[in-house]
């Protein structure tokens, strides 16, 4: 079969820098192909070129079909009255400047229809996140009419969204010229691949701001075979960082390649996988217990520990370690089965445990305690995603859990991301665990910036670097259980009584 090789290159602060669109009149938008497009006809209809539409599409030099959707930079002309085959997604802001409605002082605005946070910043000169920060409550879905908007100076444009410390910014600026960078994805196989994408663009535009170049070059891997394919053409050579497997096969196959960059798994947690150069983001969950039940211990050492169950329910592999490891450090726990057992009555000095992530368990360990407020629940990684009425639920006890991965969008921070990604592809991010675009930004901010500073020997320097990711805090060590290393970073996320959220990095 006929081996197509799907590259494209994107060079911030080079051939394509992609900070600088939005002041050339350009956008990011998704546009769903239909009956009878072409790739021609589709630049056509965004005044842009077929150059263009295959640099974020790689995979479509093949050949696209309807219902693919395909990430679009949008030319200064393009206008939002789109023919009729053009995806209605695709029309919702034009970037053609209206003139500022302000007020006499001349630093506010108020909203009219049709008006969107995209477009005023644009018209102002100012960020969507200094917009959002100078008007609190505000996001790209909460944008009423005739609500009166404070405007940012333009120059706090360059403040906002930077967490960077100064020492790391001057070293990545003097030590690498440019940061090449391999992604191997899946890009049309499911909806989080094509997410994970488009929130490491968005990634390596914040770090453009620190003066960093980026060579990225994307290759289409659907199947093991291309993985493969890709490999014994050579395309993995040449890189710093290599980035994509999702699962342990392709992993594998990546692993043992011959390449001198370092290899990064974002999505497979294999332990069978020995290779000096792989650094597995998606921690073994066994380590991750490992490193969960000293924390646990520390924190409810003065409390009476209570397993809740019912009748099916085994131990899982935490529950199961935790009581070896307290009746190692000869600390009491009881079982309790809470079909035929209420907790409604136990005291401050207790922690409730379930047996099981199980989300019936989890329910029932909540009906169970009723309205008592008094004693403490510990929970696992999944009950974040259980839904809005679980987690008022968990509210009312003060629930913690521990996990690897949590994204509290009530944040600023999370907003501005929130926002910003509704304004660059005109869709909001799917709400899943983990959210694979925040995934993408973490990824981008923290490896491109730490291999920009430090080469491939940023591993040696883990604690100078910033782990500020919005759903994961990263910090590389050597793995427990393979050759190569890990993330070793975890949380306590504690739902308050008050309604807040806090998160707890360890």
């Amino acid at each position: 079969m006929k081996h197509l090789t799907k590259i494209f290159t994107c060079a911030v602060a080079g051939l394509l820098t992609l900070s600088t669109l939005s002041a050339q009149g350009k956008r990011i938008v998704e546009h769903r192909v239909k009956d009878n497009e072409t790739v021609y006809s589709i630049a056509q209809t965004y005044r842009t070129s077929i150059e263009k539409v295959f640099e974020l599409n790689p995979w479509a030099k093949g050949s696209i079909k309807p219902g693919d959707k395909l990430i679009i930079y949008t030319g200064a002309d393009y206008k939002k009255e789109a023919p009729s085959n053009t995806s209605s997604t695709t029309a919702a802001v034009s970037p053609i400047k209206a003139q500022p409605q302000q007020d006499k002082k001349g630093n506010r605005h108020r909203i009219e229809a049709g008006e969107t946070l995209y477009r005023i910043a644009r018209n102002y000169g100012v960020s969507e996140e200094a917009l959002i920060s100078a008007n609190p409550g505000i996001s790209a879905y909460n944008f009423p009419v005739g609500l009166v908007l404070n405007i940012p100076k333009s120059q706090e444009v360059s403040k906002s969204n930077n967490t960077d410390t100064t020492n790391v910014r001057t070293e990545v600026v003097k030590n690498i010229d440019r940061v090449k960078v391999l992604l191997m994805l899946p890009f049309r196989k499911a909806t989080r691949y094509l997410e994970f994408y488009q929130g490491f663009l968005m990634g390596m535009n914040d770090l453009k701001k620190d003066g960093i170049s980026i060579h990225l070059t994307a290759l289409e891997a659907n199947e093991d075979g291309d993985v493969t394919n890709h490999i014994f053409n050579g395309a993995i050579q040449g890189h710093d960082l290599i980035i994509g497997g999702i699962n342990d096969e392709q992993a594998s196959i990546i692993a043992q390649a011959n390449h001198t960059g370092l290899y990064i798994v974002p999505f497979s947690n294999a332990t069978n996988i020995d290779n000096s150069r792989l650094i597995q983001l998606n921690q073994d969950p066994s380590e991750v217990i490992s490193r969960v039940i000293p924390e646990f211990i520390n924190k409810y050492r003065r409390k009476t520990v209570i397993f809740a169950r019912r009748d099916e329910d085994a131990d899982d592999a935490f529950s199961a370690r935790l009581k070896y490891a307290l009746r190692e450090a000869q600390i009491n726990y009881q079982v309790i089965n809470i079909s035929s057992s209420s907790l409604s009555l136990m005291g401050r000095d207790v922690v409730v445990v379930p047996t099981t992530p199980d989300k019936d368990l989890a329910l029932a360990t909540m009906q169970s305690l009723g309205n008592n407020r008094s004693c403490s629940v510990f929970g696992y990684p999944q009950w974040q995603s259980y839904g809005d009425a679980f987690l008022h639920q968990a509210h009312q006890h003060g629930t913690t859990i521990y996990t690897t991965f949590f994204f509290d969008k009530n944040t600023s921070e999370a907003k501005q991301f929130l926002t910003k990604f509704n304004a660059w592809y005109n869709k909001r991010v799917t709400d899943s665990y983990p959210k694979y675009s925040v995934l993408g930004y973490d990824v981008a901010r923290y490896f491109i910036r730490a291999n920009a500073a430090y080469g491939n020997n940023f591993i040696n320097n883990g604690s100078r670097l910033p782990s500020d990711g919005l759903q994961m805090d990263i910090e590389v060590l050597p793995s427990k259980t393979h050759q190569g290393y890990t993330n070793s970073r975890f949380y306590f996320v504690t739902f308050e009584q008050d309604g807040t959220t806090s998160k707890q990095s360890l």
